[in-house]
């Protein structure tokens, strides 16, 4: 009996054609094209290199996803040079992946314009305009020159989180310092941050007053130095205060107010919350990143690719933070509720999890014990009654594993980088696939690969 005889029609992982002397995809040929997706891919999108394939073929973004965002956005190259996004415009770029978050408001004037009047600026500032960032100098031999803004807020008890990112530079004897400074009643947050901006080491302090939680990240042009606290209850502003050249290196035990130089800064930023994109201005609202529809699949081949009776996740996103106990969607499945949905995200404690919901009950959870840092992570989930539900990380190559005992019912929707739940991954991506399920050899060989 001819293999060909058990199907219906041609497999959703591959075309209907294949070239003089190649074979059909499901027997190990090419199609046209190929190579970046996996082999068994049904759905590929790599936002990186601004390619997408659907049911083994090249597609474009256009015919794959559709998406919405009533608002701007911005997001930088490589270089750090900021683009614009429209509404309704994915804010994606080459080399660099697709940015999918939820709403953020800025609360500074003037974030990456330090010559606005919103800055306070002491005896001796001087700002020079450059290609996507302005640099700051501090050109007095008698006072330590400063760049301040403050932003009035009320008295709660809500998070906050305030940023400078700043360019990197050759420059090792100079000790720059950012003071993200939340004065209220004596006892507000209070963080100081002395970095070296060209090897990013850093020594942070106060001696007095409790601290924020401070972050640096590393986004190969800049230096991503950030401070979320929990007010108290009586601070009622905060301020960023901008120090071109406190010390002679981030080891000295006083300030230096004779001290000169300068830094560069792409911009900064105060916002409600933890999660943010760099770039800010104004009101970034929230993404809507699905796969394009047709009928009640959730994407062309999901249906035809019998996807219902398991599947397979594959992704790689950047991420810019952690510790800030949020959960981060990285792809969900649904049936537009919460009843039935398949789960693969960063769970409130840092570490990739998976879990498959049918009829409002948990049927399966699988969790890694490795928890994710800054930086790139690339993950596999696998979906599969036969085998169970996998899941693994290049971290490490942790692995974890539950039993599962069926698949929801109803899938149509495909939501990547967000929940129903009103989450976000807030971060960039860089792949996504979805995949007949995947041994898990196949699964571990594509995390560590990719």
């Amino acid at each position: 009996m001819s293999g060909l005889s058990i199907f219906s029609a041609f497999p959703a992982a591959g075309p209907s054609s294949w070239a003089l002397g190649d074979k059909p995809v499901w027997r190990g040929g090419t199609p046209a094209n190929a190579g970046w997706w996996h082999p068994k891919s049904v759905f590929a999108a790599d936002f990186v290199k601004a390619r997408y394939a659907r049911q083994g073929a090249n597609s474009d973004f256009a015919s794959a996803f559709s998406f919405a965002r009533s608002s701007t956005a911005l997001l930088a190259d490589a270089s750090g040079i900021r683009q614009t996004f429209a509404a309704d415009a994915l804010a994606r770029i080459s080399g660099v992946g697709a940015y999918i978050g939820g709403a953020s408001t800025q609360l500074l004037t003037a974030p990456s314009d330090f010559s606005n009047a919103a800055w306070t600026k002491s005896a001796g500032c001087v700002v020079a305009e450059e290609t996507g960032y302005q640099t700051l100098s501090d050109t007095s031999a008698s006072v330590m020159a400063t760049f301040t803004q403050r932003v009035a807020h009320a008295a709660d008890t809500q998070v906050r989180t305030a940023w400078v990112l700043l360019r990197k530079d050759s420059v090792a004897n100079t000790a720059r310092a950012l003071w993200f400074d939340c004065p209220g009643d004596g006892s507000g947050r209070r963080r100081l941050v002395l970095i070296n901006t060209a090897t990013g080491a850093y020594a942070a302090s106060f001696a007095t007053l409790s601290e924020g939680a401070l972050a640096v990240r590393d986004l190969g042009y800049a230096w991503l130095v950030s401070c979320a606290y929990v007010n108290n209850g009586s601070a009622t502003s905060v301020q960023i205060i901008v120090i071109p050249a406190r010390r002679a290196d981030i080891g000295d035990s006083g300030s230096t107010p004779s001290l000169t130089g300068s830094v560069s800064v792409y911009g900064s930023g105060v916002i409600v919350g933890t999660a943010f994109p760099p770039f800010l201005s104004g009101a970034k609202l929230a993404d809507d990143l699905r796969a394009a529809a047709s009928g009640s699949d959730p994407f062309a081949g999901f249906a035809a690719g019998n996807l219902g009776n398991g599947l397979s996740i594959l992704a790689a996103v950047n991420l810019s933070r952690s510790g800030d106990g949020a959960v981060r969607p990285v792809a969900e499945f649904s049936d537009g509720t919460a009843t039935n949905r398949l789960r693969f995200y960063i769970d409130s404690d840092d570490r990739p999890a998976a879990q498959v919901v049918s009829g409002g009950s948990v049927l399966a959870t699988a969790k890694l014990s490795v928890v994710l840092t800054p930086g790139r992570a690339v993950l596999a989930a696998t979906y599969d009654p036969a085998s169970g539900l996998y899941l693994a990380c290049k971290t490490g190559l942790a692995e974890a594993s539950a039993a599962l005992s069926g698949m929801p019912s109803g899938l149509a929707a495909l939501r990547l980088g967000s929940s129903l739940g009103g989450n976000y991954l807030n971060d960039l991506v860089e792949q996504m696939q979805v995949c007949r399920p995947l041994s898990q050899a196949e699964a571990k060989d594509w995390v560590q690969t990719a």
